[in-house]
């Protein structure tokens, strides 16, 4: 499973509740990884690979926020 495109999906979903970013990815995934489980998969995780656009898009915004603190 490529773990990066699973949390970038997550991260990208909007939702009308006030859950934080980080818990809608932990749940996205527990919920996946559970339904892997159920069919008896066992499942490998990567985290390798180039960045997806909206990752890529997160990490600029930090490091011009970082230089201009």
């Amino acid at each position: 499973v490529d773990a990066s495109i699973w949390i970038s999906q997550f991260r990208s979903v909007t939702s009308n509740d006030d859950r934080d970013t980080a818990h809608r990815i932990v749940e996205g995934c527990l919920q996946r990884i559970l339904k892997l489980l159920y069919y008896d998969i066992k499942a490998i995780f990567v985290f390798d690979g180039p960045a997806p656009a909206l990752k890529r898009a997160e990490q600029r915004r930090r490091r011009v926020a970082q230089a201009a603190a």
